[in-house]
């Protein structure tokens, strides 16, 4: 196999990295320098993660670099040392730090955040263009990976007719 790339010692090969999704190019590190990304050691790679906190793409993302253990650096708002221990402890293991503000409406937390005002019914929270993402995505909402307000939620993953997939929640009153 020949390197197609070398970055911070890492040597890449075509064949060890999977190409991301179409939704790369909404991610915010496209407009950062990649040595943020990619610390030596005894580098912070809190800058990395703060970028990646208010990321659009973060839910692809996460699924895409969990799916792939051999990446190195920093994904998702994860080093490869989170994710090591995220794999080995799920809840040991913080979502990436908020921003600053409060979160935007539109997001996926906020969105869960006015459904408890909606007991009781099943309503779509968010679209991917993959078809596994949803699914991925709801799994990880199940086991405590990624947030959700306080209640007893229901979540699911389902392909839709555009070939990607929706995110649907069920908040159950209490």
């Amino acid at each position: 196999m020949s390197a197609v790339g070398s970055f911070a010692g890492y040597d890449v090969t075509l064949s060890a990295v999977p190409w991301p999704g179409p939704w790369r190019a909404n991610g915010r590190c496209r407009q950062a320098p990649p040595s943020l990304f990619f610390p030596g050691r005894g580098e912070d790679p809190d800058p990395a993660k703060e970028i990646c906190a208010r990321c659009p793409v973060l839910d692809e993302c996460r699924v895409y670099v969990l799916a792939h253990p051999g990446l190195t650096g920093v994904w998702a708002g994860l080093s490869g040392r989170d994710r090591r221990e995220l794999r080995r402890h799920p809840a040991a293991v913080p979502d990436p730090p908020a921003p600053a503000a409060a979160s935007a409406p539109g997001t996926r937390y906020r969105t869960l955040e006015q459904l408890t005002e909606h007991p009781g019914r099943w309503a779509r929270v968010a679209r991917y263009a993959a078809s596994h993402s949803a699914a991925s995505i709801a799994s990880q909402l199940r086991n405590g990976h990624f947030p959700a307000p306080a209640g007893r939620w229901r979540f699911e993953g389902r392909v839709n007719d555009a070939g990607g997939s929706d995110l649907y929640a069920y908040f159950e009153e209490a």
